[in-house]
């Protein structure tokens, strides 16, 4: 009966094994958040952390019954929460267990000995007071080697990567190794290269199993073969195997060295550690949760039986628990036999000869029940649960608002929203970095806005942002991309002194040198006289970017009852073009010779967009009827003769908007057949009298011609076409087929407000972010080299959407541009400066 078998073996197995306190069945509560869990880092070569032989740890001499010694661990960082030791005892005066625990001890046992007997078990341990731990010894008096072969922290480190018992090396089945271990020899065995290892791992967990050896020895494994530790003691003639965590050499393998005679060598892989997994380990206070002589019956032997029911016994804990880690224990066998987990049949986990009491760690991929498959006879069983590997959720991406320089400083003002989800624990706080360069700040979870320094000029950095937690960091959003560069303040006097009210960007000159500007009639901005002490109307101004001077170009007594100006200006600043209205009278369209100071009447209809060529001579503009349909007109103001270029009547529609070479002979405007119909992007060369499409695809944004009249630059449609629309370039001739020369940015939709160089080879435009249900992408407003393929990325905050206040103005020649920032002023980059970096 089984109460008697228990009975005749209860005074040899006391000695030996400690006593097990069994815990109900039942799920054991826990703190919705427990504490992070660490990450593995492998020793280059194990370090011998206590010697009780020679003083080494501070403990010299034997260790007495139910001694407890404490054992710090050297040189672990500060977050570390767990070790990995191997443990030995020797010499032992009669038979004992060792048992390892980080404060109180628990009823478990860690090592078993005989009498004289020398072995060693590898232990998960978790870290106590002071990252110490203690070893307790039950009988008899016993020497203890503990070498520490690793550690887990929470902050840095890899996580584990589960295997279901895979045969890495047999020296009896391997090939050219296929003889026994001779004494000093060391075995290479690769493990990086093998088709099952996964990328980038760091560590290998093995069982290490000794057969047979000739003499008594040890077998050390380790990353380069290196003496001076052992990782498994053997007695001749024995079958023995030891859990290993080792670190992997630098030509991806690692080594097994043999001390004394000779022995096969079976090596086991039961996990890895990679960076590219976040699994980490959960050391626990050891706890005895199986004892099958305890109410139970012992292992059949040729069959795998169901001892345990996992979720009865693991922490009640929100994260994904991959695999458990226990003190497996093998007691007095009826024959000599092996234990395998998992229903393995392959591989072994505890060898045991008849009468033996045998321990060994196990790493075991995680399963609701833990099988345990005995070979012969039959043998009671003991596990200790001494910790669990789990993967976190960690917080989701987080909302991001916008990234944009703080002007006039290296640094990124950051805005952001936080995440729908904060994974297994409140966030805690963020990370905010640019990319290049790491430059990088971190901010408590209260913070949604934080201004990030340490950027350098003409770098493109890609800001983005993280969500932490106690477990590790949600995926990054991007929030922008910015770029510093050395800005002019545009809309400050002469002293730099900015103007006491906001002013808009109209226009700047084809060299570069002037911007138009239009303010509020009492802006300290425009000079005296023109200014008034109360608004009244607005004045259009010209701003020269080299002297500073600021005067009133629009030539009235008064301001005017419009805003926004649709205004122009010549290559060299000396002729402007721009549409007014008095109070009492309707809107009208003048040029004016600002070095005469003549001016001229050209048109007294609604005027929607202006163009003035280079040398002054043409004025171009866009009129709307009330039906919202468009004509485009030509005027030589020093002839004084006005053309109709395009029109329309009932049938079709002109889009306002339109762009014109220098000579005024080629327009380009968008011209649908219908006012149902999405608009095509249409070329009218006045010369022949000829209109033309000059691309098939339907629907586009910013679209601009080279003053050369050479090439059309625009954006097909994102939300026509089926990916987002790329910078395409066409040339104006008959039958030229048009050819991408931006690549497609992801996560854009088109691109609008396009200004080109005279030569179309600089384009300045606003990227229109994409918006939907799963995020949204801040615009992005850059100047475009297409020969150098460069951009610069301009602090424009977003698309102007139809109004022109936002949009970038690029100077004919390329050289400038100048762009309106909303709320910090108007500014200008010097793009030629840009170039020459």
């Amino acid at each position: 009966m089984r109460t008697r078998r228990w009975a005749s073996r209860a005074l040899v197995v006391a000695a030996m094994v400690a006593s097990a306190v069994v815990a109900p069945a039942t799920a054991h509560a826990s703190a919705p958040y427990p504490p992070p869990g660490g990450l593995y880092t492998a020793l280059p070569t194990p370090s011998r952390i206590l010697d009780t032989r020679t003083a080494t740890g501070g403990h010299r001499g034997q260790v007495r019954p139910d001694e407890v010694i404490t054992v710090a661990v050297p040189g672990l960082p500060a977050d570390a929460t767990g070790a990995v030791i191997n443990l030995t005892g020797t010499g032992g005066t009669a038979p004992t267990f060792l048992s390892v625990f980080p404060d109180t001890f628990a009823q478990t046992s860690t090592l078993n000995l005989a009498t004289g007997q020398t072995a060693a078990v590898s232990a998960f341990v978790a870290l106590g007071a002071n990252r110490t731990i203690k070893i307790l010894n039950s009988q008899g008096s016993v020497d203890v080697v503990a070498d520490l072969t690793g550690y887990f922290a929470t902050g840095s480190g890899s996580g584990f990567i589960a295997a279901a018992g895979q045969r890495l090396f047999d020296s009896r089945w391997s090939g050219p190794d296929s003889h026994p271990l001779g004494p000093g020899e060391v075995v290479t065995i690769p493990v990086r290269d093998r088709w099952e290892t996964p990328p980038g791992v760091t560590a290998v967990v093995v069982n290490v199993t000794g057969v047979t050896p000739t003499a008594a020895t040890y077998l050390a494994a380790t990353p380069d073969g290196a003496a001076g530790t052992s990782t498994l003691n053997l007695d001749p003639g024995a079958i023995r195997a030891n859990l290993a965590v080792v670190g992997i050499g630098a030509d991806g393998a690692i080594r097994v060295r043999n001390s004394q005679g000779s022995t096969h060598v079976v090596v086991d892989v039961q996990g890895w550690f990679s960076p590219r997994s976040n699994s980490r380990y959960a050391a626990t206070s050891p706890r005895r949760v199986l004892d099958t002589r305890n109410f139970d019956s012992p292992l059949p032997g040729g069959v795998s039986t169901s001892k345990l029911y996992w979720p009865n016994v693991l922490p009640a804990v929100p994260q994904t628990i991959d695999a458990t880690v226990f003190n497996l224990t093998g007691v007095l066998p009826t024959a000599n036999t092996y234990l395998a987990v998992d229903s393995g049949r392959t591989t072994s986990n505890v060898n045991l000869a008849a009468g033996s009491i045998v321990p060994n760690v196990v790493v075991s991929p995680k399963q609701d029940h833990l099988w345990l498959y005995n070979a012969v006879g039959t043998t009671d069983a003991l596990v200790d649960l001494t910790g669990y590997f789990y993967t976190p959720k960690l917080p989701s991406a987080t909302k991001t608002y916008f990234a944009k320089l703080v002007l006039g400083e290296k640094a990124a003002l950051v805005q952001w929203y936080r995440p729908d989800d904060d994974g297994d624990a409140p966030v805690t706080s963020y990370t905010i970095t640019a990319q290049p360069g790491g430059a990088s700040v971190t901010v408590d979870a209260s913070r949604y806005e934080v201004v990030l320094p340490g950027l350098s000029d003409y770098v493109k950095y890609t800001i983005l942002v993280t969500a932490n937690n106690i477990y590790g960091s949600s995926p990054p959003s991007v929030a922008g991309v910015v770029m510093p560069v050395p800005v002019t303040r545009v809309d400050v006097d002469a002293h730099g002194v900015p103007g006491s009210a906001r002013s808009l960007l109209v226009a700047i000159s084809g060299d570069g040198r002037y911007a138009l500007i239009t303010t509020a009639s009492n802006n300290t901005l425009v000079p005296e006289p023109s200014r008034t002490s109360e608004p009244a109307g607005s004045r259009l101004l010209r701003k020269d970017l080299t002297t500073g001077e600021v005067i009133v170009v629009d030539g009235m007594d008064s301001g005017t009852a419009f805003r926004r100006w649709p205004a122009a200006i010549s290559q060299d600043g000396s002729v402007v073009a721009y549409a007014h209205r008095d109070p009492s009278g309707p809107q009208t369209l003048s040029v004016r010779d600002l070095t005469s100071g003549t001016s001229q009447v050209v048109a007294t209809t609604g005027v929607n967009r202006v163009q003035l060529s280079p040398d002054g001579r043409w004025t171009s503009w866009g009129s709307t009827d009330s039906n919202a349909r468009g004509t485009i007109y030509r005027a030589d103001w020093r002839a004084g003769q006005v053309t109709q270029v395009a029109g329309c009547d009932s049938s079709c529609d002109i889009r306002p908007g339109f762009a014109v070479s220098d000579d005024a002979t080629k327009y380009v405007f968008e011209y649908p057949y219908t006012v149902a119909r999405r608009s095509q992007l249409n070329l009218l060369d006045t010369v022949s009298g000829q209109i033309r499409s000059v691309a098939a695809s339907l629907g586009h944004f910013g679209f601009a011609i080279s003053g050369d009249g050479q090439s059309i630059v625009y954006s097909p449609d994102g939300d026509v076409n089926p990916s987002p629309a790329p910078l395409t370039r066409i040339a104006t001739t008959p039958g030229a087929n048009p050819v991408p020369v931006r690549p497609t940015k992801d996560d854009y939709v088109h691109i609008q407000d396009l200004s080109v160089s005279r030569d179309g080879n600089t384009s300045a435009g606003c990227y229109v972010g994409l918006e939907d249900y799963s995020h949204n992408v801040p615009d992005l407003t850059e100047v475009y080299d297409q020969q150098s393929q460069r951009e610069l990325v301009l602090p424009v905050p977003v698309c102007s959407y139809g109004s022109p206040d936002t949009k970038p103005a690029l100077s004919e020649d390329g050289s400038t541009v100048a762009f309106d920032t909303m709320d910090k002023g108007l500014y200008a980059v010097s793009v030629a400066r840009w170039r020459d970096q």
